[in-house]
């Protein structure tokens, strides 16, 4: 499999073999592929933030907010930052049993990261165009059998049933206000 990363091999080999490993991740470990993913991106900001003469701060929210006070970051640059920081922190710190599907976001969003990379350093490298890597055949895909061709995708299971039941209480809650301000209103 070609890697949609190769193109950082020289002279950010490090870099390229996370991108690598994630990508190999991708269908048999989601959680893993975002990990490395995360990884890719800290590495990334540290990267900038000494080109910069920034401060390398401990935390990956704490450099992306001094580089784009900076105006180092495009605007893209820092939303894809943060995704993949908050895919990461839901796999890392959260438990969340993130999909293949996820997975692949995070990494079209990391090549995009990784060609921005090496614009910023102008690096004399010729980033393909990114291709979703293809699931090897009779792979378990994340973690369990595949299912045939003929049954459709399960649906995605709710993420957590206290967020669930959350999300319930504040849309009533909201509502319930809503009909209080519109009932405000029409009195007076």
């Amino acid at each position: 499999m070609q890697s949609n990363f190769s193109f950082l091999e020289d002279p950010w080999t490090s870099l390229s073999q996370m991108c690598m490993s994630a990508e190999k991740h991708l269908y048999d470990d989601p959680n893993a592929c975002i990990m490395e993913l995360g990884n890719f991106a800290e590495c990334v900001t540290e990267e900038v933030c000494r080109a910069e003469k920034l401060p390398v701060l401990p935390g990956q929210l704490d450099r992306i907010e001094a580089l784009d006070n900076a105006h180092v970051l495009p605007s893209q640059i820092t939303t894809i930052l943060h995704a993949i920081r908050k895919s990461r922190n839901d796999a890392v710190h959260h438990s969340v049993r993130l999909t293949s599907q996820e997975a692949g976001v995070c990494l079209r969003n990391a090549h995009i990261l990784a060609n921005w990379f090496v614009e910023y350093f102008d690096m004399d490298a010729h980033p393909e165009q990114f291709v979703m890597p293809e699931q090897e055949s009779g792979a378990p895909r994340n973690g369990q059998t595949d299912a045939s061709p003929a049954e459709p995708a399960p649906s995605p299971a709710p993420r957590s049933k206290a967020l669930t039941v959350l999300a319930v209480l504040l849309g009533v809650s909201l509502a319930a206000n809503l009909v209080q301000l519109i009932l405000l209103l029409t009195i007076r």
